[in-house]
Order: C-alpha cells, then sequence, then structure tokens
C-alpha cells in the first residue's frame, strides 16, 4: 500500500474523530475544548504519520548509524594500539648526534621491520623515534587531537614540547662546537704530540656537570696503551680514553685535570649549562603530564570509549 495513502487515511480518521466529538456535544461547540482536544490528537498521531510516510528512510537512517558508531569503535580501537597505546611510552633520549628526541617503545607486532632492528640512541636498542610509528596512524591520531576535547591538554603541550627540543638542541650543539673548540685549544698548549679525543672528553664534562667540584674526573688515571701512555677512566678498554701520549706522569694527569676544571668553572660554561638546565626541566615536566594524558586516553579508548574528532577517514 503507498505511504502516502496511508497517510491520508490517517487524516480522514482525524476529521471523521473530530466530526464525530461535534455531533455528539449537546451543549453546543466549544471552541477552547475543540482545539486542545484536536492538539492532544495530533501529539499523539503525527510521529506515527512521519514514521509511516518516511519509514525506510528512517530504518536506513538507523541502520546508517549503527554502522557508523561501529565503524568508529573500531577506528578507536586501532588507533589506540598502533598510536595512542604506544604514546603512553613516550620518552626522551639522545640519538647518535647527543640531539635529544622523542622516542616510544618498540613493538615488533605493529612496527616496519624497517625500522624495528636498527637501533636509534645511546646504549638503548628498545626504542623507536616517534615519527617512525604506523602510517596513517600517526597523521589519523594528532588529527583527532586537534578536537577541543584534547587540544588544550594534550596537543598544545605536545608541540611546545617539540619547541623546546629544538631550542635545546640547537643551542647545545652551538655551544658543543665551541667547548669541543676550547678543550682542544688549551690542551694543545699543554700537550703537544698526543691525540686527542675531544668529543669523549666533552661528553665526560657534561657528565660531571651535577658532580662535586672536588670530586671530578676522580676515576682518571695514566696507564700505558700498547706503545704509548693515555689518560683514561678506571676500566679501560671497556672506557674509551680521553688522551694519547708517548708518555705521561702523574703531574701531566694532575694538569690534565685542572685544564678541564677551569673549563667547566669559567662563566660561560656555567651560564650556558644553567640556562639549558632550566629549559631541560621544563621539558621534563611537559613530558611527565603527557605520559600521564596519553595513558589515561589510551585506557579510556581501551575501555571502549569513541575518541573525539574527526581524521580524513571521516570519522
Amino acid at each position: 500500500m503507498n505511504r502516502k495513502k496511508i497517510s491520508l487515511g490517517i487524516l480522514s480518521i482525524i476529521g471523521v474523530i473530530i466530526l464525530t466529538y461535534m455531533l455528539m456535544r449537546q451543549d453546543g461547540f466549544n471552541m477552547v475544548e475543540f482545539v486542545t482536544q484536536l492538539a492532544v490528537a495530533l501529539v499523539l498521531l503525527i510521529p506515527i504519520i512521519v514514521y509511516w510516510t518516511f519509514k525506510p528512510e528512517i530504518e536506513q537512517w538507523v541502520t546508517h548509524m549503527g554502522y557508523e558508531t561501529r565503524d568508529k569503535k573500531r577506528h578507536s580501537q586501532e588507533l589506540n594500539e598502533n598510536f595512542f597505546q604506544r604514546l603512553s611510552t613516550l620518552t626522551i633520549r639522545e640519538d647518535v648526534k647527543d640531539n635529544y628526541k622523542l622516542y616510544v617503545s618498540k613493538n615488533k607486532e605493529y612496527d616496519s621491520p624497517q625500522y624495528s632492528n636498527i637501533i636509534y640512541t645511546k646504549n638503548d636498542n628498545t626504542v623507536i623515534p616517534l615519527e617512525k610509528l604506523p602510517q596513517p596512524y600517526y597523521d589519523w591520531g594528532f588529527k583527532h587531537l586537534e578536537h577541543k576535547e584534547y587540544n588544550d591538554k594534550v596537543l598544545k603541550p605536545f608541540k611546545k614540547l617539540e619547541k623546546l627540543l629544538e631550542k635545546y638542541n640547537a643551542v647545545e650543539t652551538q655551544y658543543r662546537e665551541t667547548l669541543e673548540q676550547k678543550i682542544e685549544k688549551e690542551l694543545n698548549d699543554s700537550f703537544e704530540d698526543c691525540t686527542m679525543y675531544v668529543k669523549t672528553i666533552r661528553r665526560r664534562m657534561e657528565s660531571e656537570l651535577l658532580e662535586d667540584p672536588k670530586r671530578r674526573f676522580g676515576d682518571l688515571i695514566a696507564d700505558r696503551i700498547s706503545q704509548h701512555y693515555g689518560i683514561m677512566p678506571r676500566g679501560y678498554p671497556i672506557q674509551h680514553p680521553y688522551i694519547i701520549c708517548k708518555t705521561i706522569t702523574d703531574d701531566d694527569l694532575q694538569q690534565f685535570k685542572n685544564i678541564l676544571n677551569s673549563i667547566m668553572d669559567s662563566d660561560e660554561f656555567l651560564t650556558t649549562n644553567k640556562e639549558q638546565s632550566k629549559i631541560l626541566e621544563e621539558i621534563n615536566t611537559i613530558h611527565r603530564e603527557l605520559k600521564r594524558e596519553f595513558q589515561t586516553l589510551s585506557d579510556e579508548l581501551k575501555a571502549g570509549v569513541i575518541i573525539s574528532g574527526k581524521c580524513k577517514l571521516g570519522y
């Protein structure tokens, strides 16, 4: 039967009801009561008329909403497994060029083999750079973070963290070059015809920043290396020598320590590292807060919550 005919039939029934009402009234027609009864009838019957008139469209819309909800839930779960759950392991490490960068724990189930077997950082083969996470989940995830629910507490702090790391690395790179040149110059004046490992010395100086000045370089020794002598930490050959010369005396060892201490006590060294330490402190604070936010978001998605916002997929 045609839906329009059904609707017209229902409207005819309403008309009959109204006419009967008027004929049955013994005390005449009451306009106020008539309007009230008509309004009640329409309120009750309009949803029925609309449903029968647009029944296929309504059922199709309800079905589509069901599929869309299931698709969004599946999409949220996939994003969590491939992206947000990984971000809950967010860490900061030094790469082979001494720059701080963002990494997450490796996962062979999801990571591309071309990335998962590479060692990206010093002394840690368990992490992978953030940008190496599986595509397109990386792009989709950050697109969802633009939603107002996540923007202020997740996306903005994340972008700030990236800028702070970029700033820290730029200053650190420039100063390391300056520091290495200074180390080489100072040592060359006292240790001629010696081989110096300037980068190794510079890294050791950086590791002594929080040490008591009276205890700096306390583990350095002078010892024989093949036909030469070297200054190195106890534990050689596991530890790399800092300088190798034909001969090295105890006085030479003390002079070597004095030169390094003098550089570390200089205003330039102290000022630069103080400023960098402040940036690092802010970086670490944001990093800790972000890890908590990513962990919370991951737990919610794992529990079945649908992620807010939309990515290129449309949900």
